[in-house]
């Protein structure tokens, strides 16, 4: 076990078995959804019992019962979307769904009833080519283009034109000559890996706010400012290799309870510090063959993972380990028990921070 992250949490609970304990996240696989067809994303509303899913070549949102594993219901009417990918949900509840294709980005109700819609084609500097992951801030929302090598920022509402632009312009040269990629040329071609494709996007409140984009190209993380100015590139073939789908858990952090990376690979998920520093865990997936799409149980510990290619939707937890004795590890679920709450990633604290 890597003791570095760990931490003795013998003041954190009670049973003179767990004294001394050390602690450290795992991740623990539960079960698979099948009988879907390509989910591509999937959104928590554990609230109301049911998982919401895209599938990008149904052209349908639907919410699956998460006792069941049965897909409920459809969301939206006949051919409100086209080739749904990226879900998320703002802190109103509002529901955003990506889609590829150039049909923009789409701001619905809980019900599927159309609020507002952005980067169509008719706007052409700032349309939408192919979205694939959607995160939120409480203010804004962040959208992957992944034809389009950008993220693209717009206020919660949909209302105004792009906010802001994360592109290979906001990577340092530096960083860039590192991956040994091609940038955009005058007539929008590349000659090999791009130096910025933007598959997964994730916002955390920790560091005053950052955003975390996944690189499956070049094998990087990056953290982005809440202005675009690129904090940290995280690129470590021993810790992971081509990193999809990306979420933060728990999306606030603090000193006493640290947020971590949960990061989609074809075949395994990974748990990283928010440094990038240190993999507290990975697990292989059984019958993953192409997972793309995360999200993370905000009220509990809960992970799921889309797998289009084989029409899956694995459910994963995040685990508390606890091992006082080398022989004996003891596993608290941290939806039911919570964070030891003195538990610190020493790796993941500090890092600069910029006025945002």
């Amino acid at each position: 076990m890597n003791t570095s992250v760990a931490h003795s949490a013998a003041t954190v609970w009670g049973s003179r078995a767990l004294q001394q304990s050390i602690w450290t996240p795992r991740l623990r696989f539960e079960r698979a959804l099948g009988d879907l067809t390509t989910p591509v994303y999937a959104l928590a509303l554990p609230s109301e019992g049911v998982l919401m899913i895209s599938e990008m070549d149904t052209g349908q949102v639907k919410l699956v019962d998460l006792v069941t594993g049965n897909a409920a219901r459809r969301v939206g009417a006949d051919g409100a979307f086209s080739s749904p990918t990226g879900l998320a949900r703002s802190s109103s509840n509002d529901i955003y769904v990506g889609q590829q294709g150039s049909r923009g980005l789409l701001r619905m109700g809980r019900d599927g009833t159309l609020q507002s819609a952005t980067g169509r084609p008719e706007d052409a500097d700032i349309a939408i080519e192919s979205a694939l992951g959607v995160s939120t801030s409480a203010s804004s929302v962040f959208v992957a283009d992944v034809t389009g090598y950008r993220v693209l920022v717009y206020d919660s509402a949909l209302q105004a034109r792009s906010k802001l632009v994360i592109d290979q312009g906001s990577i340092p040269a530096d960083v860039k000559a590192s991956f040994r990629c091609t940038e955009r040329s005058a007539g929008g071609q590349y000659k090999g890996p791009s130096c910025f494709n933007p598959h997964g996007v994730a916002w955390t409140t920790a560091y005053g706010g950052r955003l975390y984009v996944s690189d499956p190209d070049n094998g990087a993380i990056f953290s982005f400012s809440a202005r675009g100015q690129l904090m940290r590139t995280i690129r470590d073939p021993a810790l992971f290799g081509t990193p999809r789908g990306i979420a933060v858990w728990p999306r606030s952090s603090s000193a006493n309870t640290p947020s971590f990376l949960v990061v989609a690979e074809r075949e395994r998920i990974l748990l990283l510090s928010l440094s990038g520093k240190q993999r507290l865990d990975a697990l292989h997936v059984p019958g993953a063959t192409n997972m793309l799409g995360v999200a993370v149980d905000e009220q509990g510990s809960t992970v799921y993972v889309a797998d289009p290619a084989a029409a899956k939707v694995f459910v994963l937890t995040i685990v508390w380990a606890a091992e006082h004795d080398p022989s004996d590890i003891v596993a608290v679920e941290a939806s039911r028990q919570g964070t030891p709450s003195a538990w610190r990633d020493p790796s993941s604290l500090p890092e600069e921070s910029v006025e945002l």
